[in-house]
C-alpha cells in the first residue's frame, strides 16, 4: 500500500504546480484570456480591462491581446 501513497504524493505534488499561477506575465495574460473566453466570446476591450484588473503590465498585455 506505501508504494501507492508515494505515486498519489508525486501526483499530488504535479497538481500542486498546476494549481500556481504562471510567473510570466505573458503567460498569466494569456492563461486569463483563454479562460475568459472558454465560455463567453468577449471583446478586446473586455479582455484588455480584466488584464489590468489582474495587474498585468502593459506590455504583456499587448502582446497577449495583439496575437
Amino acid at each position: 500500500m506505501e508504494p501507492s501513497a508515494e505515486d498519489g504524493g508525486a501526483t499530488s505534488s504535479s497538481r500542486a504546480e498546476k494549481g500556481e499561477p504562471p510567473r510570466d506575465p505573458v503567460e498569466q495574460a494569456r492563461a486569463i484570456c483563454l479562460r475568459l473566453l472558454t465560455g463567453t466570446p468577449r471583446t478586446r476591450r473586455q479582455l484588455a480591462d480584466a488584464l489590468r484588473k489582474r495587474e498585468i503590465p502593459d506590455e504583456a498585455a499587448e502582446e497577449v491581446l495583439s496575437r
